[in-house]
């Protein structure tokens, strides 16, 4: 009786779950009570890349076996290899570059923070996901692409698998440019392509006096109502001349 108990154990643990069930149909958005969170934000940063299989809510995994959770854990790794694979193999759209990521480390954090820049980038991320059907990449990590040390490096970790790079920041912080122009304008100098790749979003008009020339750049800056999401979202308008280029 033992024995014919522990086979039927066997034979059920070998067999899908409900549980892996819903997990399956969430990746693949076919369950409607569990909508399948779009990937945002896809990132190269060491070991820290946005899941391609989302956790799912505590309420599902209390009673998971450890041999369920162990192949969940081995699912999420293959399916975050093969997203990593997949984008460089096609490519991304874009580099998304913030001043938390442009500035250089040794300002304050006030001087490089710029919330409303990355709501942008991250609804940014989304309608290129949505509309162009590919990948974003999103540096997060503060000050890691403030050119200093080769340009070599800066376009091999940035933007060596993108077609194109955009720089978005507030109106009302548009003084933190004069921190990287210097750098940016021998990188166009020694690299006249990326002059035509690259693109520069305001949040509102820029307010205040700043060096950088926008005419480095061979498309005209796109300048978004207002700074707060509430503007920006709904300027139709910026968001067509935006995804024109990026076509």
């Amino acid at each position: 009786m033992r024995n014919a108990l522990l086979i039927r154990l066997l034979k059920i643990l070998r067999q899908p779950t409900t549980d892996f069930a819903l997990l399956w149909a969430h990746k693949v958005g076919a369950v409607p009570e569990f909508p399948a969170t779009p990937t945002t934000g896809f990132t190269l940063l060491g070991d820290h890349q946005a899941p391609a299989v989302p956790e799912l809510p505590s309420i599902l995994c209390f009673s998971w076996t450890d041999f369920e959770k162990y192949t969940h854990a081995l699912s999420k790794q293959y399916f975050d290899q093969t997203d990593q694979q997949m984008a460089k193999r096609i490519g991304f759209k874009v580099s998304i570059l913030t001043p938390w990521t442009l500035l250089p480390e040794n300002l304050s954090a006030d001087q490089c923070a710029d919330e409303n820049a990355d709501k942008f980038a991250d609804v940014l991320c989304s309608r290129i996901r949505t509309k162009l059907l590919r990948f974003s990449f999103w540096p997060r990590a503060r000050g890691e692409a403030y050119i200093c040390s080769s340009f070599d490096a800066f376009q091999e970790r940035f933007l060596q698998y993108s077609e194109y790079a955009v720089i978005v920041l507030s109106g009302h912080h548009v003084s933190c440019l004069d921190s990287i122009y210097p750098r940016l304008l021998v990188f166009f100098t020694m690299r006249p392509s990326w002059s035509a790749r690259f693109l520069l979003v305001f949040l509102g008009e820029p307010k205040g006096h700043f060096r950088f020339d926008t005419s480095i750049l061979k498309h005209d800056a796109i300048i978004f109502d207002g700074s707060s999401e509430d503007h920006w979202s709904s300027d139709e308008q910026s968001w067509t001349k935006l995804f024109r280029i990026l076509k």
